[in-house]
């Protein structure tokens, strides 16, 4: 089974936000999924099997398996595009959120096309403020939370605070504000995963990008995401549809070592 490590959202290695890539045959059990994704030791694994001209595509954590996962999708088009089907010009996938279309640019992104997620007006409960510190000037809620600050610097120095069994029932927890060089900032916590923060967030720009195309009245944006890695999203927003695009950077390819029982 090849397997690619790709950092994503970024054209810099050791940028980004980081996802393995397995190409398999056929699909094996959900156990051995789960045992490979905590094998790989980074946040998300895809995993990608071929049927006729489309790619099926899974994604897990090392605890779960997911609906959605931007980055990871991200890093499986960049090795369709540059290991199994060279320089094609549109990947589509058979997801559990659907059928997700990716785009091949020639300036070497790639575009990603997603559903936006229904933004509606939330509380500021004392669970989030225990986990952000800083009342934000507003709170919604979608598939996950968006709180909205003033500024960028609240955005950045934002100290997440973790306690035991916290996990707001699988939510992700973005914080955003405008920024200086970009048009949006964000950061994204995950209170139910080991890890405390996302480097690099695709679905979460879901939430992020409606909200500031209506605020800006811009259709294009982009948009920073200022994790510890950092990543660049180039946006655009249009009839309920997120097209999310980035770069990728290859850091390794390799293969298992041996075979999966497949049960």
């Amino acid at each position: 089974m090849k397997i690619y490590l790709i950092d994503t959202f970024t054209d810099t290695l050791f940028q980004g936000s980081p996802a393995v890539v397995a190409v398999m045959e056929q699909w094996p059990s959900d156990r051995e999924l789960l045992l490979l994704a905590r094998e790989n030791a980074v946040p998300e694994s895809a995993f990608l099997v071929r049927q006729e001209d489309r790619y099926h595509i899974r994604w897990f954590t090392h605890q779960k398996e997911i609906s959605l996962c931007g980055h990871a999708t991200l890093a499986a088009a960049y090795v369709v595009n540059q290991f199994l089907e060279p320089n094609c010009q549109t990947i589509l996938f058979h997801s559990l959120a659907g059928e997700i279309t990716v785009a091949c640019r020639p300036s070497g992104l790639f575009e990603m096309s997603f559903s936006a997620f229904n933004l509606q007006p939330a509380d500021f409960s004392d669970a989030l403020r225990e986990v952000v510190g800083v009342a934000p000037k507003q709170v919604y809620l979608g598939r996950d939370y968006l709180l909205v600050y003033d500024d960028e610097q609240t955005v950045r120095s934002i100290q997440p605070n973790w306690r035991e069994g916290m996990n707001f029932g699988g939510k992700l927890i973005s914080v955003t504000a405008r920024g200086q060089q970009y048009d949006c900032v964000s950061r994204t916590f995950v209170p139910h995963n080991r890890m405390a923060e996302e480097e690099a967030c695709g679905s979460a720009h879901c939430h992020i990008i409606p909200y500031w195309s209506r605020v800006t009245g811009k259709k294009k944006l982009r948009a920073f995401q200022a994790s510890s890695r950092g990543g660049l999203l180039f946006c655009s927003y249009e009839d309920g549809k997120v097209l999310i695009a980035g770069s990728c950077a290859l850091y390794l390819t390799g293969e298992t070592a041996g075979p999966l029982s497949g049960k």
